[in-house]
């Protein structure tokens, strides 16, 4: 395996780390913390897209010669107990979570941006791809 040697591909592995993590936090708000369903569905499509992101971007980091990064469970299940316990003291609950879930996102599209080195075709367009789906999901999620 490769080093890392550049920012570009340390954005890349935390890029495939966010978007694991991101999934599961969003199953496990769809499946107990979400009521509205609007929510729950937009939720559901963005865990479906960002499964899919994950396996494409590991598909991209293995090629360029590096190991993925997993989420650090510690850490995942940190930010889940966080999730849970502020639904239990706050009436509006869902919109803090979703505040916290755009922050999380606008990472995501940050690290996106940073990961694009130019040095293939096939990583330069899954990047595009799925910064324009990040943008088009927080535009969703902070307009509803």
């Amino acid at each position: 395996m490769t080093l890392i040697t550049s920012n570009a591909d340390a954005a890349l592995l935390d890029s495939g780390r966010l978007a694991l993590e991101m999934a599961r936090r969003y199953r496990y708000s769809i499946e107990h913390l979400i009521e509205p369903d609007a929510t729950r569905r937009l939720l559901g499509e963005r865990s479906e897209e960002l499964e899919a992101l994950a396996d494409r971007l590991a598909e991209i980091i293995r090629s360029a010669g590096l190991l993925p990064r997993e989420p650090d469970l510690e850490i995942s299940e940190l930010r889940t107990l966080a999730d849970q316990f502020s639904s239990w003291i706050d009436d509006e609950a869902c919109g803090r979570l979703l505040e916290r879930f755009a922050e999380v996102e606008r990472e995501l599209l940050s690290e996106l941006e940073t990961a694009d080195d130019g040095s293939s075709d096939q990583r330069r367009q899954l990047l595009a791809d799925a910064r324009e789906k990040t943008g088009q999901f927080l535009s969703r999620l902070e307009s509803g």
